[in-house]
């Protein structure tokens, strides 16, 4: 059975090691042994405290470091997310900076924009790059129920997504319709409707 006083018991093995560096300094700068109030109990050996410190040291230390570069990726990684996020409300605002721009096929400018030419410059300004096409853009993002700001994807009868738009969450989307149009407020229709995707 382990004498109640040994080295394993009483305090745990870090507080010892606080203490064994404090008395290593403390002998680094030049002072005596001090007197060992529990001297004789074999509760604390002096000489066995200053040699694990001295060897666990550099451990502590990189411990420390690891503890503190784990702290500041979490806190980085806190602030990448939060940068990441972009609101619907705040795609919606930017979209609505383009009512009234001319359509123009293959525009991708305040000159004049076409429909997925509108939603590529929309998110843009969030840092988002999304390709000039409205079927290839469907591949962006993940499925969703059509919340504002997320892209909305039409077929008019043609075989595939033909058209996109930024929906504006109450049953409407900002779009580029066709030629002789401007960017403007359109109804989402159900009936044409393919699919929304989400990007944030």
């Amino acid at each position: 059975m382990r004498d109640s006083g040994g080295w394993g018991d009483g305090l745990g093995l870090l507080t010892r090691v606080i203490i064994a560096s404090t008395l290593l300094r403390w002998y680094e700068e030049g002072g005596s042994s001090p007197s060992d109030p529990f001297a004789g109990s074999g509760w604390l050996d002096e000489r066995m405290l200053v040699l694990a410190a001295t060897r666990m040291r550099p451990v502590l230390f990189a411990a420390a470091a690891l503890l503190v570069a784990a702290l500041l990726a979490a806190a980085f990684s806190a602030r990448a997310a939060e940068a990441r996020y972009v609101s619907g409300e705040a795609v919606v605002a930017e979209a609505q900076t383009w009512l009234g721009v001319p359509y123009v096929y293959g525009g991708a400018s305040r000159a004049g924009v076409d429909c997925s030419g509108l939603t590529m410059k929309v998110y843009e300004a969030f840092g988002v790059r999304l390709p000039h096409n409205a079927a290839a853009q469907f591949g962006y993002g993940v499925p969703s129920g059509g919340k504002a700001g997320d892209l909305v994807f039409q077929d008019f009868g043609y075989g595939g997504i033909t058209h996109v738009g930024i929906a504006v969450g109450d049953g409407r989307q900002i779009n580029a319709p066709y030629p002789g149009t401007v960017v403007r407020y359109d109804p989402v229709y159900p009936e044409y409707t393919v699919g929304y995707r989400s990007i944030f």
